[in-house]
């Protein structure tokens, strides 16, 4: 199967600011086999305006924000003590590691790039605090639009955040197994997002989509050492469909090494759960199984209940659930703009020039979200 998928664009130049999206050009229209496909230039490409001062995409970027925030603590254990951030890279590394003979380059801890690890992670933190009203208010934000899932039977607490974060050390040993024989240059982590038109982006600048905010929130956590991550993000989504019959063929769309894969089709579903258990039994069947599982709905029971169901039958270690606008505190929206927090300023603006295609109602810009 032939298909084409959209990688993260490039950004034009500050002379380019004013942009007439019909005289955009159009994609290119080459195709390739799903096992090879890499990133392609995108035919979107936005004027060179601060897409985080902008912010948009307001809601659904607003909780990538915060799942980039959750992502960051489980880097590095900022208040661990170093010799304990030592041992527990080691034991994952013996677990994952099994029998085989590759040693993970773990190593004494560098002082000097931990402190500056630390650093970026506690900058990344400060920032989410400054621009949605403070530490107390953006971490409510945070409760409200994140849900994480620990294996109840039995009882393993922290164990969604233990897998997480053995699975980058895993990216790190698959690293090693291959570097003499690919010759890559980092471990990659890839992150493939599925969804619809909300996923796309449409209305705004295909790189302000929120798979592509949270990659420019994270890669720069990923590349510092000691992980040395390349994070490579794709967004795969179409708009107008529903989970399937695309779900039957994840690889093509999302790519066969992919690590996280995501799930954005709750307008289309109802509040049924039918769906996203097809999809996750097909995403359960990719290479890097069990993928890091992200599921772009808090409000269906029946869904957080299938993902529940699974992280306890241990086949999904740590899938994650993001929420929509009922994480934002509605009177700081009610506030005069120039009185809200920098990050929900300009809540009724679209990202793209107006009249671009898919500036309806029902797609997110900020307050329609």
């Amino acid at each position: 199967m032939e298909i084409h998928r959209r990688a993260r664009p490039s950004s034009l130049t500050a002379n380019e600011e004013s942009v007439d999206p019909s005289k955009q050009p159009k994609a290119n229209g080459s195709s390739f086999p799903a096992p090879s496909r890499r990133a392609i230039n995108s035919p979107y490409a936005p004027p060179t305006t601060s897409t985080t001062d902008a912010i948009l995409l307001k809601v659904i970027q607003l909780l990538l924000t915060t799942a980039a925030v959750w992502f960051v603590y489980l880097i590095v254990a900022v208040n661990s003590p170093e010799h304990q951030i030592q041992t527990d890279l080691g034991s994952a590394s013996e677990s994952l590691r099994g029998s085989n003979s590759i040693q993970l380059k773990v190593g004494k801890a560098d002082p000097t790039a931990n402190a500056a690890a630390k650093d970026q992670i506690e900058q990344v933190r400060n920032d989410f605090y400054m621009r949605y009203g403070g530490k107390a208010e953006a971490t409510a934000m945070l409760k409200r639009g994140l849900l994480t899932f620990e294996k109840r039977i039995p009882p393993q607490a922290d164990s969604a955040r233990r897998a997480t974060a053995d699975r980058f050390l895993s990216t790190i040993i698959q690293h090693e197994q291959e570097v003499e024989s690919q010759q890559k240059d980092a471990p990659e982590f890839v992150m493939a997002f599925a969804g619809y038109s909300v996923t796309v982006g449409r209305g705004n600048y295909f790189n302000q989509s929120f798979p592509f905010i949270m990659e420019r929130i994270l890669s720069p956590v990923f590349g510092q050492s000691p992980l040395g991550i390349k994070l490579t993000v794709r967004n795969s989504a179409i708009g107008g469909i529903p989970s399937f019959p695309y779900g039957w063929c994840l690889p093509n769309f999302l790519g066969e090494d992919a690590h996280g894969v995501s799930w954005d089709y709750a307008m289309n579903e109802g509040n049924g759960a039918s769906g996203l258990e097809s999809y996750i039994r097909q995403s359960l069947m990719s290479p890097n199984s069990p993928p890091l599982f992200v599921l772009v709905d808090v409000n269906s029971k029946p869904r957080l209940e299938i993902l529940q169901t699974y992280a306890d039958l241990g086949y999904l270690p740590d899938p994650v659930a993001l929420g929509g606008k009922d994480a934002v505190n509605p009177k700081l929206l009610s506030l005069p703009e120039k009185d809200r927090p920098e990050g929900l300023q300009g809540w009724d603006e679209w990202g793209a020039p107006k009249g671009s295609p898919g500036q309806s109602s029902w797609h997110p810009k900020k307050e329609a979200s």
